[in-house]
């Protein structure tokens, strides 16, 4: 097996993580139309992550997905008002990791920037955090998705 069909596999297996908040779905209070809505979000929020590392991955930093990419942040901002504090640093991590995959790096700045500000806003807004903490913490999950960004391309 080639390294690009090793890193597609071994990303969608990645989908696994999402197993941490469904298991928290119990002890959240959610109502059974929330929870349901909850676990259908987790099932694409997984199904698109899988999409989209399966079409860049051989193509990184081309755009081969923007709608996927933009359909799992839309549902990561929704499922925000279900799932809390945990979600927020589960998505990021995810999203970040794609942002840096997908987008060409002439596009970095303005879109980590924009996720940036976005996870501030979703801590201070949704989660009531105080900015410092929202802040540090997307400055955080910003440094990882650099660091895990391809060298090649």
């Amino acid at each position: 097996m080639d390294t690009t069909r090793q890193v597609q596999v071994l990303s969608c297996g990645f989908v696994g993580f999402l197993g941490f908040p469904a298991a928290e779905l119990a002890g959240l209070g959610l109502s059974w139309p929330g929870v349901t809505a909850a676990v259908a979000g987790l099932v694409a929020f997984g199904a698109l992550f899988a999409w989209v590392m399966w079409h860049n991955v051989p193509r990184p930093h081309t755009a081969a997905t923007p709608y996927a990419l933009a359909a799992m942040v839309v549902t990561a901002v929704a499922l925000q008002f279900l799932l809390g504090t945990a979600w927020l640093v589960t998505a990021s991590f995810y999203l970040a990791t794609l942002l840096i995959l997908v987008l060409p790096r002439r596009h970095w700045p303005l879109a980590l920037a924009g996720f940036w500000a976005g996870h501030v806003a979703l801590g201070v807004l949704v989660l009531e955090e105080s900015p410092g903490v929202a802040a540090l913490r997307g400055v955080a999950i910003l440094v990882y998705g650099a660091r895990s960004a391809p060298r090649t391309g």
